[in-house]
């Protein structure tokens, strides 16, 4: 586990957020992780919390804002946010 500073446009804010050390794994996703909590790290350097809305044999699709559209995201640059 580590601490990050994330920016969260759906309930704005920034600050600390635990995160998984280890990426989200694409192979390993089921219908239980819909809804969690996840932090992307942008090539830039740049962290952004959302939840989970679905996935494909290639991308996980992710909220970042309010609203019902999700973004493509690469599994490998998801972490798991960590219960305080």
């Amino acid at each position: 586990m580590r601490l990050i500073n994330v920016t969260d446009n759906i309930n704005g804010q920034t600050g600390p957020q635990k995160v998984a050390e280890k990426p989200v794994e694409l192979a390993t996703l089921d219908e239980g992780d819909i809804g969690r909590g996840v932090v992307y790290t942008a090539p830039h350097g740049e962290h952004s919390f959302g939840y989970i809305k679905r996935w494909n044999d290639a991308y996980v699709f992710v909220r970042f804002h309010s609203g019902d559209t999700a973004a493509a995201c690469n599994a490998e640059a998801l972490r798991f946010t960590v219960p305080a």
